[in-house]
């Protein structure tokens, strides 16, 4: 049994309700999870009068609340069903018939916020869209820095918070109704961070004047901190108050699963063409290298420009990702505006990202630099977790990335024909922190790969040397390396393992360690005396200078003083330069099984108590399965259920690696 209330005043039943459905549906471009009502109701006799005396009252922008009630059984309360609101603006009036079709927004996100995401508003205006009072977006005034020396400045440039300017967009929408929440946005990981992004204008880098503060709409900036940071949002119900949750990508994929779904009949499985793409775009307005205005190169991959990369593979499809923005992030714009060409107004108008960290003693924030990739000294540069090969890193794409500028001469494959023993090796110094635990992480000695020349092995230009197993840079630029490190163990202990690279001046001084890529270390664990085999892969682009050269290594860590009895590196282990400066080739390697590509769709129905649990987290995984035992973890893509009935119809996603 259901009841419904205009504005808290009991009406009759609407005349569809039976028809009536609710949708939550992943929104792939504004990256948003979401409930939405597509059937329009229709109501009559008191309801019908209530929404023309409204219009009569209070014009066509009134705005009704909506609530809805059932009564599961005679024995038990009732219970809200639905919450949400009509606008006289979208009903429709029978005057004959006296009936009104209304639509039904949902009242947390809807009216609230989707119908003025695209406003613009300045980030230092206390004011929202209806002249309420609001909080101005919180500032910073930090310190920034000479890129030819590296020395900060006294004066500073007002640079406004990114995660506060999301808190004041929403107040501006919704006049401080709706909330704002973000661990990720909020939270310090290291000096790269999301938590460290600012936002400031042309003008105040250039002049520090104070004249303006940015001016943006919500859409437009969650579109630029997701090309930089992958990102989505939510609603959810922070003590009574509706609150938008921005948090990064991986935060809705939560594998703790809210329902399981079994027996389904009829399960089918297809493919979302629209996360399907043949290449991808990177970068935004940039300044090409001119030594007497700007000091960054231009390093492909490595930089800003706005560049492009097609994905490995044949998926039938013309699309491009398009992750540039109109922000702008050039270190080299940066240096221009502030030191080299103060006196050029050309960027005044253009909004900037600034990547910031407090300094060694908290006292204050400066902008994050980096060294020159060629010497590790000064110059130095601005924003360097923005730069292109950054942002391909934290993204999942749906294949390796490529690009081919020659004949590829200078890659090549070297495979281990020999065992090779490292038990003796993991008792070196520590080599700084890799961000898993406190414990010393150690580097091994080069791993010895003797073939290049023969079963799919290969050095067409000798730029490899197999018998000091080094590879050597031809030309300043950006390498691909990529090994699979084969580890045979034995003992009483876990150590987790990744691929490392270092580099050597041609002096022979190692100048860094560089670690692999891949999100995860490959744990070895062994006990007694019987042999394990570990497959250990890794990834990384490595910027080499003329003559400079690169090792593979192992980087390990245990948490423990126990030691291995056997520890041995394994025949068929490679390395291999798969992309290089001159020829091109793969700039990033991705593993396609952790694409979220794969689609689910069957027809279930749904207990009201089952959906609660659902809508309560909607960042976690729903299991299903079509035999009672083949469990499949997916996400909601879209779910569309009867409110009277629970009848539901499902469109999950996953990767192949959930959902084989």
């Amino acid at each position: 049994m259901f009841r419904f209330y205009l504005d808290n005043v009991l009406v009759p039943n609407a005349l569809n309700w039976f028809e009536f459905t609710e949708t939550i549906e992943r929104d792939e471009i504004l990256k948003a999870l979401l409930p939405k009502y597509d059937v329009k109701l229709t109501f009559n006799g008191a309801g019908y009068a209530y929404l023309y005396s409204q219009y009569k009252t209070n014009g066509f922008c009134k705005l009704v609340e909506l609530r809805v009630e059932e009564q599961c059984s005679v024995n038990s309360g009732y219970e809200i069903e639905l919450e949400g609101l009509i606008f006289i603006s979208d009903c429709t009036f029978n005057l004959n018939k006296c009936t009104a079709e209304c639509s039904v927004m949902d009242n947390n996100y809807g009216a609230k916020i989707f119908n003025n995401k695209s406003i613009k508003a300045f980030l230092d205006v206390g004011r929202s869209k209806n002249d309420v009072a609001i909080t101005t977006c919180s500032y910073d005034d930090i310190r920034m820095f000479t890129p030819t020396t590296g020395t900060y400045s006294a004066t500073t440039r007002r640079v406004y918070n990114v995660a506060d300017a999301f808190r004041f967009l929403i107040d501006f929408m919704t006049d401080g109704q709706v909330g704002f929440e973000s661990t990720f946005l909020t939270t310090f990981t290291d000096e790269y961070g999301a938590e460290g992004m600012r936002l400031t204008t042309g003008t105040e880098i250039r002049l520090h004047d104070l004249a303006s503060a940015p001016c943006i709409s919500f859409t437009d900036l969650f579109h630029e901190v997701d090309i930089k940071y992958p990102l989505g949002f939510t609603i959810i119900n922070v003590a009574g108050i509706p609150t938008i949750k921005i948090e990064d990508e991986a935060y809705f994929k939560n594998e703790v699963s809210s329902i399981t779904i079994p027996n389904i009949q009829d399960l089918k499985q297809s493919f979302n063409s629209e996360l399907l793409y043949s290449k991808v775009r990177f970068g935004s307005t940039y300044l090409d290298y001119d030594g007497l205005v700007c000091h960054y190169p231009q390093i492909r991959f490595f930089n800003f420009v706005d560049e492009e990369y097609h994905f490995q593979g044949e998926c039938n499809i013309d699309k491009t990702l398009d992750l540039t923005g109109f922000i702008i992030s050039d270190t080299n714009v940066i240096e221009s505006c502030f030191i080299t060409e103060n006196d050029n107004d050309t960027y005044d108008d253009d909004l900037f990202f600034i990547q910031t960290v407090y300094d060694s003693v908290g006292l204050y924030r400066k902008a994050t630099s980096a060294p020159d990739p060629i010497t590790n000294t000064a110059p130095y540069y601005y924003n360097q977790n923005l730069q292109n090969n950054f942002i391909a890193e934290r993204y999942s794409l749906q294949g390796s990335i490529a690009t081919y500028l020659g004949n590829n001469d200078d890659l090549f494959r070297a495979e281990k024909t020999a065992t090779q023993d490292l038990a003796s090796d993991y008792v070196g110094a520590p080599i700084g922190t890799i961000p898993i635990t406190n414990s010393a992480h150690v580097i091994s000695a080069p791993i010895a790969f003797q073939n290049d020349s023969t079963g799919g092995n290969f050095d067409t230009n000798g730029n490899y040397n197999n018998a000091t197993y080094r590879f050597t840079s031809p030309a300043n630029g950006n390498y691909n390396f990529e090994s699979n490190i084969k580890i045979i163990v034995a003992g009483t202990n876990t150590v987790n393992v990744q691929v490392a690279y270092q580099v050597f001046d041609a002096s022979n001084n190692l100048q860094r360690t560089e670690i692999s890529s891949q999100d995860n270390f490959c744990t070895l664990t062994a006990f007694g005396s019987s042999n394990t085999l570990f497959d250990v892969f890794g990834s990384k682009n490595v910027y080499l200078p003329a003559g400079w050269y690169a090792t593979a290594n192992l980087s390990a860590i245990s948490t423990t003083s126990s030691v291995f009895y056997f520890f041995t590196v394994d025949t068929t282990s490679y390395f291999s330069c798969i992309q290089s400066e001159n020829g091109g080739g793969i700039y990033q390697v991705e593993e396609p099984g952790d694409y979220f590509v794969s689609r689910f769709e069957f027809d279930a129905p749904l207990s009201r108590s089952d959906y609660k649990l659902m809508k309560a987290d909607l960042s976690k995984s729903i299991v299903i399965n079509h035999d009672g035992q083949t469990n499949r973890t997916t996400w909601i893509r879209k779910t569309v259920r009867k409110s009277a009935t629970g009848e539901t119809v499902f469109e999950q996603i996953s990767s192949k690696n959930n959902s084989q």
